[in-house]
């Protein structure tokens, strides 16, 4: 019983560890037409949640997210885009894709 009691405690006392995508990532975004954009974020982290800017051919947009393992969830200007962003797992860079919706 002693021993189920520290485990248990010790579990309760360690906290996730995340990925820290914190920092100016400046991106390279290869569009379905050929051309490619070059937008930067500029991110802040709290645990799981993410903040920060978009700075691109798209506009000047701010940025809400997750980060849950290696996997990276934004969404720019209230939802008006959504990006999923796989981290490689050195942490230097990320790839993945964006969807903009139709307006």
């Amino acid at each position: 019983m002693t021993r189920l009691f520290l485990v248990l405690l010790i579990l309760s006392l360690v906290r996730p560890i995340y990925l820290d995508v914190s920092g100016t990532w400046n991106c390279i975004v290869d569009w379905k037409d050929g051309t490619q954009g070059r937008p930067v974020f500029v991110l802040q982290q709290k645990d799981e949640k993410i903040s920060g800017t978009y700075a691109g051919g798209l506009g000047r947009f701010s940025v809400l997210g997750t980060i849950k393992g290696n996997d990276l969830e934004m969404d720019l200007d209230g939802g008006r885009m959504h990006v999923n962003v796989t981290i490689i797992k050195d942490g230097q860079s990320m790839t993945g894709t964006a969807r903009v919706p139709k307006e």
